[in-house]
């Protein structure tokens, strides 16, 4: 009897290895996300600011194991900028946010911890590449008497590189989420609005949820 048992249970793992390797296919897929965004590298001035981003991905699966996953993602991301500049014999009061517009490609390696039809449960990394189209800042900035708003173009890198680590769960193989952070490799842009005579160069760093549905 117990072998009996034994038997029937290897037989219900090999089908439903069958059915999830069958189904585990290459596809496309809308992706939704909201985004939490900062800068390093400000003095404490930039904090995390809302954005979202949307687009498709495209998901390739390779062994038995792992995959591939590329999204093209356009986005618009904003920074808190807010604080009080290091400058120690003219100190001034920054209220507002930076904020940026472009198009995202993650390129990710992925591995498949957890499979079987109801739930897929993955962990992924790879660089994520920024396409920049602008990036602006509009504060508020208060002085020992004065008071000005301020709304000007910062200059941007155009292309930066960052580096993405995230957890996704597809259900029924239709229905996706994601959470992910990325932290940025090269510079976003720069600014000479907190130090007097000096230019501030700053890096991406991002948190993000994600939602979509695979074709």
């Amino acid at each position: 009897m117990k072998k009996l048992v034994l038997l029937f249970a290897l037989m219900l793992m090999s089908s439903l290895t069958a059915v999830v390797q069958a189904n585990d296919k290459s596809h496309f897929g809308l992706r939704a996300q909201f985004d939490l965004t900062t800068a390093t590298d400000c003095y404490d001035m930039a904090h995390f600011g809302p954005g979202a981003s949307v687009g498709l991905a495209y998901y390739n699966p390779f062994g038995r194991m792992t995959y591939f996953n590329a999204s093209l993602l356009f986005g618009y991301n904003t920074i808190d900028y807010s604080g009080t500049t290091p400058n120690k014999y003219n100190r001034v009061q920054i209220d507002g946010h930076i904020s940026s517009l472009g198009l995202r490609l993650p390129l990710d390696f992925g591995l498949k911890f957890y499979d079987t039809q109801l739930v897929r449960l993955s962990v992924y990394t790879g660089p994520h590449l920024f396409f920049n189209f602008s990036l602006k800042a509009k504060y508020n900035e208060k002085r020992a008497y004065t008071e000005e708003k301020v709304d000007k173009d910062y200059t941007h890198s155009g292309m930066e590189i960052a580096w993405g680590l995230g957890l996704a769960a597809d259900f029924a193989y239709r229905w996706h989420i994601h959470v992910e952070g990325v932290y940025g490799l090269s510079r976003m842009g720069r600014t000479n609005d907190i130090q007097v005579g000096e230019t501030t160069h700053f890096n991406r760093a991002a948190l993000s949820i994600g939602l979509g549905y695979n074709f």
